[in-house]
């Protein structure tokens, strides 16, 4: 009888056979089991690790938190909440600006971003639109599936990109009736309105932006010629929580600014055309900066240039930029080598040639080299832009992208339709504009915004 009912593959079978065999309609059960047995232990490991990080002392965590890039930092603002005490003060923000201008902090270098700049016209207004762009080493540049916060600028007058600080934009009208100008944070959809100067509208006038590490705070200097003795004189905009305003300082330059600049080290640096009357580290200078902890100008020193003619320099010829957080020198002007020159201690102001690219064996390369190009750095070296500004005639814009990883260089021809296009490099911050002065608010639910 046993054996009747018995499955004829039982029979001879090995034990173990018949064991999984018996077992078998349990295993979804086990299985379920098993599975909620490791989901406790998961849980409970996490839990002890969570309970250990919030348990380090504060000036740990926060010390942690000031060696990681901006997008790291928001990564762990996202994962876990404990840590948005820290990270959103404003002097947790301020301290990891301190971080990332100091090279000694050890801190990681912020990946540079490209942003595309596209301006167009209406009816009634100038419109702008900013939008990320992303590049894999491979294929063309193309728009980001991430939209900045900021969606569109509507204003009566033209406004310029005047220098980007961080992810700060800073905007300046170059109407002769003069307006405001307006600082832009488009991650956190903030903008903060900067009041007029007394100065006379017409005159030429040059703005830059830098960090106080000593009292921890943003500074806009504005050095402007005086129209009644054509004189140059300069005042300072000081970026504090709920006051904010221009002061005059005693400090002027020795001689005009130029629209090559970059801000590194927290300061700000143009490059001039009329070089420094005496030696400066060696030779004649023509870099001035602009130290915003002594709120005064000096000329550095810089690497031997060629093309200086009775010490007078081509700025055609150079791209001064911000390369992992150093100052960084283009030199183009012998139109076969690009060579790029890294300031590597800003305090003993020492410079390194760390490339010389011959640009004769990239079969894509401009004619002329790249006079008249702006140049920018992204995640893996620099490009160089011949910007589109037909004004109401349409031109492609032609874009040169060097990887200096890999000793390439790529000619890119994007036919981006309308009035204006420019590509800007940026890194991140942690920085808020909410606190300070005049703060603009959008005028939509659709993020738009109107510049007077």
């Amino acid at each position: 009888m046993t054996m009747a009912i018995i499955p004829n593959f039982w029979i001879g079978a090995k034990l173990s056979d018949r064991c999984i065999h018996r077992f078998k309609p349990l295993a979804p059960y086990l299985l379920l089991l098993f599975s909620i047995t490791r989901w406790k232990k998961y849980r409970m490991r996490e839990a002890n690790l969570k309970s250990r990080l919030i348990d380090l002392p504060h000036d740990v965590k926060e010390n942690i938190l000031l060696r990681l890039p901006t997008k790291s930092i928001f990564c762990i603002l996202c994962a876990s909440k404990a840590f948005s005490s820290i990270i959103d003060s404003s002097l947790f923000a301020s301290l990891h600006m301190s971080a990332l201008l100091n090279n000694g902090m050890n801190s990681v270098a912020e990946v540079p971003q490209l942003m595309l700049f596209d301006r167009s016209m209406t009816k009634e207004y100038f419109e702008i639109q900013l939008q990320p762009l992303k590049y894999n080493g491979k294929s063309d540049l193309t728009k980001s599936d991430y939209n900045f916060p900021v969606s569109k600028i509507l204003s009566k007058s033209i406004y310029n990109v005047d220098f980007i600080f961080h992810n700060l934009v800073f905007f300046k009208t170059d109407s002769i009736f003069g307006g405001p100008s307006y600082l832009l944070n488009p991650f956190k959809r903030e903008v903060l309105k900067i009041p007029t100067t007394e100065t006379d509208r017409y005159l030429v006038d040059w703005y830059g932006m830098g960090f106080d590490s000593t009292i921890n705070t943003c500074k806009i200097v504005h050095v402007y010629k005086d129209g009644k003795n054509d004189k140059l004189a300069a005042h300072v905009y000081v970026l504090r929580p709920r006051s904010c305003f221009w002061r005059d300082i005693q400090a002027v330059p020795p001689c005009d600014l130029s629209r090559v600049s970059v801000c590194a080290y927290g300061d700000m640096h143009w490059l001039v055309m009329k070089g420094s009357h005496r030696d400066i580290g060696g030779g004649r200078s023509h870099i001035i900066s602009f130290d915003f902890k002594k709120e005064e100008f000096c000329w550095t020193p810089h690497p031997t240039l060629h093309e200086v003619c009775n010490n007078l320099l081509s700025l055609n010829d150079y791209y001064l930029l911000n390369v992992k957080g150093s100052m960084t020198i283009v030199d183009i002007s012998s139109r076969k080598y690009v060579e790029i020159w890294v300031m590597k201690n800003y305090g003993k102001k020492e410079w390194s040639l760390d490339y010389k690219i011959d640009t004769q064996r990239f079969v894509e390369r401009p004619m002329g080299m790249f006079e008249y190009y702006t140049c920018g750095e992204w995640e893996k070296g620099i490009f160089f832009l011949q910007e589109n500004m037909g004004w109401g005639r349409y031109r492609p814009s032609v874009y040169y992208i060097l990887d200096l990883q890999c000793a390439s260089m790529k000619r890119m021809e994007k036919l981006w339709s309308g009035f204006e296009k420019r590509i800007f490099s940026y890194t991140g911050s942690l920085i808020s504009l909410k606190c300070y002065g005049d703060f603009v608010q959008a005028t939509t639910k659709s993020n738009v915004w109107h510049f007077t």
